[in-house]
């Protein structure tokens, strides 16, 4: 091989000066977020937090798979995605598939949190009559009930059966209220109230206004108001178990679960238990109890 000639080593010397002066800037624009647009212009990204409650969930991002959650990592940042709208799809095999909108801007992270709700939700069935041992009075009529002695009341059944019958206690208004008509059902939770009218629910922020969720703002502009629609007459509703973004509501022809979170994207809402004249309650300690006639039962979730 005849070695390269002094004017060739210059031009393998400043081609290569050439190369760095342009790879290094890029690289440098790449590792601080920025990426090329459409129209190859370098431009600033920004994020989307995933936060979910369950292992196991993939996760897609305008339909790449991205992550799927583990018992260590429920919740995870997406960096470097390009500004505008992205759609997010969640999915568990046995679950209800979620999918959203959601508006990604520069420099800046967009939080969301997908909800899944079980295909096939079990129900324990509460009998009014225990045993002493706890375990559960079998009966095919009231006389035969009458001859079993050693019944007793069943407490969790007696529980539940309170929180269909109790009346609403009085609830102390917020200044917000004071000079207007209170409201139909309204529930208040931390600094959240709700209220239904007509086919609807109605939810607004108590708090401060530099406390506000992220599902009440839109575009870096924040409302205290949201309104969730519905197809049907609402029979009752309240914030899901342990979840203010989301409601559980009973309609005529089942339950179901509602998030409260519109941006983009109307609000997903979800079957929680299907069936004509289906009521529920929740209560204190989260439990979902679900009642059709005489018969309740707990929701195992």
């Amino acid at each position: 091989m005849n070695p390269m000639s002094k004017t060739e080593r210059s031009l393998y010397f400043y081609g290569l000066i050439v190369v760095f002066a342009i790879t290094i800037p890029l690289l440098i624009s790449y590792a601080l977020g920025y990426r090329f647009n459409n129209l190859f212009v370098l431009e600033k990204t920004g994020g989307i937090y995933v936060s979910t409650e369950k292992s196991g969930i993939d996760v897609y991002i305008d339909g790449v798979f991205e992550k799927r959650t583990n018992i260590f990592q429920r919740s995870f940042l997406i960096p470097s995605l390009k500004k505008g709208i992205h759609n997010i799809q969640v999915s568990k095999d046995g679950f209800s598939n979620w999918e959203k909108k959601v508006k990604v801007f520069e420099e800046k992270v967009t939080e969301i949190r997908p909800f899944i709700i079980p295909q096939n939700i079990a129900l324990a069935d509460l009998p009014p009559f225990i045993f002493p041992d706890g375990s559960p009075v079998m009966a095919t009529s009231t006389k035969e009930l009458a001859l079993i002695k050693n019944k007793i009341e069943n407490p969790e059944h007696v529980l539940a059966k309170n929180l269909f019958t109790a009346t609403t206690s009085p609830t102390i208004l917020p200044q917000v209220f004071a000079s207007s008509t209170p409201k139909d059902s309204l529930i208040i939770s931390g600094k959240m109230s709700a209220w239904k009218e007509k086919n609807e629910v109605k939810i607004m922020w108590l708090g401060d206004e530099n406390n506000i969720p992220y599902y009440f703002c839109l575009d870096e502009i924040c409302v205290k108001n949201i309104t969730v629609p519905f197809s049907g007459d609402i029979k009752h509703f309240a914030f899901y178990t342990g979840a203010n973004n989301l409601l559980l509501v009973s309609l005529l022809d089942g339950i179901y679960v509602a998030e409260i979170d519109n941006r983009i994207s109307t609000q997903n809402i979800m079957p929680f238990i299907l069936g004509e004249n289906l009521d529920f309650r929740i209560s204190n300690d989260g439990s979902i109890y679900i009642k059709k006639g005489d018969k309740i039962s707990l929701a195992d979730i």
